[in-house]
């Protein structure tokens, strides 16, 4: 559900990227950022998957977030990505090492 809630999210950013790439269909990634930027546009996108009624899919509660901290200069077009934070929990230990040396 994690994973099709990426997946919903990248398609929203998509979206609101398409007037910016119909404009600039040879633009490079690192340029079409650049473009939004510029025109304003917001490139934030959250999601939130809910499994279908009646779905067979096993149901369970998790919490994930992900949120990276990017600086990109307007002038020069240069960018770098300054934090990734990733939280994940999943109500029980996985990696019990990782637990031990937290405490």
């Amino acid at each position: 559900m994690a994973m099709q809630s990426a997946i919903e999210a990248s398609n929203i950013l998509k979206e609101k990227m398409r007037p910016i790439r119909e404009k600039f269909p040879d633009a490079s990634w690192k340029e079409l950022c650049a473009k939004c930027v510029q025109n304003r546009i917001d490139l934030n996108a959250h999601h939130s998957y809910t499994l279908p009624v009646g779905s067979k899919i096993l149901q369970y509660f998790t919490y994930c977030a992900a949120v990276i901290e990017t600086e990109v200069d307007v002038l020069t077009g240069e960018s770098q990505i300054r934090r990734v934070d990733l939280m994940a929990d999943f109500g029980e230990r996985h990696v019990l090492i990782v637990d031990y040396f937290k405490s």
